[in-house]
């Protein structure tokens, strides 16, 4: 729509200019003084120079219309692409790309309430780094942020395109995964574990690896649960991965 309004802006320029010349020849120039402009003003003070004075200041203002629509072109698309730019920036988190915890729980509050409407269960994911402080400690923050990328790259392999994934903030992540049982959840997190053993070249010592925990709460269809209740497990889950030693996964079925 944005390009066809620019478009309809350029046309109409053009066809102002060209109509409006027209109707001016027109006007000062009736049929009969085309046709023959000796019986309406003396040979020396008329020529046919006059009335293409008409067509040459209208292809003038013709020409020069398409430039300043071409520049207010120019400009709305550089407006436009900025707005892009801030829109997406405000919902994505500027090292990992993702979206930031604000997109993320906008998102699933949608998800979460089409569950209403479905006949499949679905899983929120949290994601935690273990040891991940002393990466920084011992290497550095742009050794630690190099592994906050690597988890990304982790998470978008072990994920399916429509799957939700977000950075919540410093090494915490949450994914939402559409249409699965806890058998599926399961072998999902196996396999980012199993993925996940890459993180251990950041660590910071080989006494306390880098490695991924899993908090996951499954969200049943015609729950009666809210969503915050479900966070509330997913993060209990992530505790209870903790509790338990880190580096493995726990799932929270509602009502069992």
């Amino acid at each position: 729509l944005y390009f066809i309004n620019t478009s309809i802006i350029i046309a109409y320029v053009c066809w102002r200019s060209v109509l409006m010349t027209t109707v001016a020849a027109l006007v000062h120039h009736s049929v009969l003084t085309l046709l023959h402009p000796e019986l309406v003003w003396p040979s020396s003070s008329y020529s046919w120079w006059h009335l293409m004075n008409h067509y040459i200041l209208g292809t003038i203002n013709c020409l020069g219309g398409i430039y300043i629509a071409a520049s207010l072109k120019r400009f709305l698309d550089h407006m436009e692409s900025a707005r892009l730019e801030a829109h997406h920036r405000s919902i994505h988190d500027d090292l990992t790309g993702l979206l930031n915890r604000r997109a993320f729980f906008d998102e699933l509050e949608r998800r979460f309430n089409r569950l209403a409407r479905s006949k499949q269960s679905s899983a929120l994911v949290y994601v935690d780094l273990d040891n991940f402080k002393m990466v920084n400690d011992v290497h550095g923050h742009q050794r630690g942020d190099s592994a906050l990328i690597k988890l990304r790259d982790v998470l978008i392999g072990g994920t399916r395109p429509g799957d939700l994934i977000g950075r919540l903030g410093g090494d915490e992540f949450a994914l939402w995964l559409d249409g699965i049982d806890v058998s599926g959840v399961s072998n999902r997190a196996e396999a980012l574990l199993k993925s996940g053993a890459i993180l251990k070249v950041f660590s910071g010592s080989k006494e306390k690896p880098l490695g991924l925990s899993l908090g996951i709460a499954m969200a049943q269809p015609g729950s009666a649960e809210n969503l915050k209740d479900l966070i509330a497990r997913a993060d209990a889950a992530m505790y209870e991965v903790k509790r338990k030693g880190k580096g493995n996964y726990y799932i929270d079925v509602a009502g069992q």
